[in-house]
């Protein structure tokens, strides 16, 4: 997070890097009308919302109503975190402590960067992190496609929310999709659903 310059003029805006590598969750608030201008990659995971959904909607429907840190003439250049609760597109309430900082944009606009840190939710992004460093690793590892088709699988497997998986490939010199890989299926479906040529009806 950074702190106001010594002149009392606000620190410039965050480098696009930077803004994407903070585990923390990251809104850039317009100060004006209070519409969300940015959001980094942990802010999706905090909010379970995609950035594009985050940018453009106000910044007080994000938090419990009246806790948003961004109210209150006070509160730009808070000292220290306080402790405030964000609401999830599920609804649910996450507590975070947030710390605002005041900015200037390149266009003139006062805005807010609110950090906000959820340990729930850094330790989802770190274990999401890792998940896509050992898929990484394993099709790194795989020499085949029959073999990349099997890590890939079983990767998605381990996604909460996901019980069956299949990848499908071409076969040589076809327009036939045959199943390469699959899981979480029972024989019938897999001998079902093992090949598509072009008349398939789905």
């Amino acid at each position: 997070m950074m702190s106001p310059s010594p002149d009392g003029h606000p620190p410039p805006i965050l480098a696009p890097q930077c803004f994407e590598a903070i585990r923390d969750s990251v809104l850039l608030v317009d100060l004006g009308s209070g519409l969300v201008i940015d959001a980094n990659a942990a802010s999706e995971v905090l909010f379970g919302m995609t950035r594009d959904a985050l940018v453009g909607s106000s910044h007080g429907a994000l938090f419990r109503p009246g806790t948003s840190p961004a109210l209150g003439d006070g509160a730009a250049g808070l000292p220290s975190a306080v402790a405030v609760d964000v609401v999830t597109i599920r609804g649910e309430l996450v507590p975070v402590a947030a710390s605002v900082v005041p900015l200037a944009l390149a266009d003139g606009r006062e805005a807010l960067q609110l950090v906000l840190r959820s340990a729930e939710a850094r330790s989802r992004s770190e274990r999401v992190l890792a998940e896509h460093r050992r898929v990484a690793r394993e099709l790194s590892a795989a020499g085949t496609a029959a073999e990349i088709a099997e890590a890939t699988v079983a990767a998605a497997l381990r996604i909460p929310g996901i019980d069956v998986a299949g990848v499908y490939l071409f076969a040589a010199g076809t327009d036939v999709l045959e199943l390469v890989a699959s899981g979480g299926a029972d024989a019938s479906f897999v001998e079902a659903h093992a090949r598509y040529g072009d008349d398939a009806p789905n």
